[in-house]
């Protein structure tokens, strides 16, 4: 009796349709319905160009637009879907390539983008809880303006109160709270900005 010994193949039949049958089982586990109805449209506004190039910052809630032929720059804020600044860029007929450093915070140079990046981490902050109980009690009532010094780490490096008609121990603790404060963004290095934010707390 003669005994034929097979070596199996490393890509035999039985383990390609194992394996086909394993992909298949992953593809399933990672496949996601999109519906297209559901998905954010943003009505980008009208420029000289097309869009050349999309990047989103490592802030985490902005995307910036470049466009062709000097058209500029548009930010976008993803928890609005609304455009919050338009920076004038000339000279780059192909648009701006956009490239971002998600190991560094934003880079911002015009004291207007310092400023609504500053007034909308501050929103963030009090819409996630900040003082909440005092505002619904009543105790903590009025408006305050706050002239926040930014340096180029995004440190508030001074908070000086031009007006206000807080009680004084409010008008303290409001002041206090952002001195020394971290916001999400950097500047050009040994650069400041100095924004002025108006709060009111009905």
């Amino acid at each position: 009796m003669a005994i034929i010994a097979r070596r199996h193949g490393m890509f035999s039949a039985e383990r390609m349709l194992v394996i086909a049958v394993l992909c298949l089982l992953v593809l399933g586990c990672m496949a996601q319905v999109i519906d297209e109805d559901a998905l954010r449209k943003l009505t980008l506004p009208e420029q000289r160009g097309v869009i050349a190039s999309m990047e989103a910052l490592p802030d985490g809630h902005t995307i910036a637009v470049a466009y062709s032929k000097g058209g500029g720059i548009a930010l976008v804020d993803t928890s609005t879907w609304s455009i919050v600044r338009s920076i004038p860029v000339d000279g780059f007929r192909d648009g701006v390539r956009l490239t971002t450093s998600h190991a560094q915070r934003t880079e911002l140079y015009d004291n207007r983008v310092v400023r609504d990046s500053v007034q909308k981490q501050i929103e963030r902050e009090m819409a996630a809880g900040l003082w909440s109980a005092d505002i619904a009690s009543g105790r903590l009532k009025g408006s305050i303006t706050l002239r926040i010094t930014v340096d180029a780490k995004g440190r508030a490096t001074s908070v000086f109160v031009p007006e206000s008609d807080l009680p004084i121990n409010w008008k303290n603790a409001v002041k206090d709270h952002w001195y020394d404060h971290r916001f999400d963004l950097r500047l050009p290095k040994g650069h400041t900005e100095q924004v002025e934010i108006a709060l009111h707390f009905p």
